[in-house]
């Protein structure tokens, strides 16, 4: 979490580290979106894809994938 003392580019660095360790797991999601397309704005599956990717984001506890 940031704190008062946290400069920009401290807190730019450490976005750039939280999306490294997660690379591989953003790719495989940009891989299943391509690959499953989904018509109009009725994007059902991606929207759940991307939560649970999110939810895995904010704790490494949370599921991925089902």
């Amino acid at each position: 979490m940031p704190t008062s003392g946290t400069t920009k580019d401290e807190l730019r660095r450490r976005v750039y580290e939280a999306i490294d360790r997660r690379a591989e797991q953003i790719i495989g999601l940009g891989e299943r979106i391509a690959s499953h397309a989904e018509m109009g704005f009725k994007e059902a599956r991606r929207r759940g894809w991307c939560a649970r990717l999110s939810r895995g984001l904010v704790s490494s506890r949370a599921p991925v994938w089902p």
